[in-house]
């Protein structure tokens, strides 16, 4: 199973400015609640070792470090990384992997491009200008290759240029 979907939530408001309980709740419903809901049906449904069970999460490196205007996006993928760190403890039987693909070429970037947060744009910018954004097929070939080699620990968060192995 992987987990792709996200999005990005409101972009316009600094951390202390989310103060709408029924928006926060409609953002952590759709990227973390449904997130761990679907995981719990899909070992329900796959309920033993009979099957080889992998599950992915498609993280961000903004689990792990901070980017302003982003707090929502920021926690909800923390809190995927820690729901499946937990989730790999518990299910030794199960192969769990976070995996941070990296900036890459999508509408999602186009977004975060023109954020309006200098300091996000710029390093876009930077990022972009030492070839460090990618097609979504190199990193998803790069996954894939994390997964047939097999090699992580389970639970573990790692990253397209390797920079994590938390």
């Amino acid at each position: 199973m992987i987990h792709n979907a996200g999005t990005l939530g409101d972009l316009t408001k600094k951390a202390a400015e989310h103060s709408d309980p029924q928006i926060l709740h409609k953002y952590f419903a759709a990227n973390l609640t449904s997130v761990i809901a679907l995981t719990a049906k899909f070992m329900e449904v796959f309920p033993d070792a009979a099957a080889r069970r992998t599950v992915v999460n498609i993280s961000s490196a903004a689990a792990v470090e901070p980017l302003e205007h982003h707090s929502l996006y920021c926690s909800g993928k923390a809190a995927r990384n820690m729901f499946f760190k937990v989730m790999a403890e518990e299910e030794p039987d199960v192969r769990v992997l976070s995996y941070s693909p990296g900036p890459l070429f999508t509408d999602m970037l186009q977004t975060i491009k023109s954020c309006g947060v200098k300091t996000v744009e710029d390093g876009l910018k930077t990022m972009e200008s030492q070839g460090l954004i990618q097609s979504p097929d190199d990193s998803a070939k790069h996954l894939l290759r994390l997964l047939e080699e097999d090699k992580f620990k389970s639970g573990a968060f790692l990253d397209v240029f390797g920079r994590f192995s938390l």
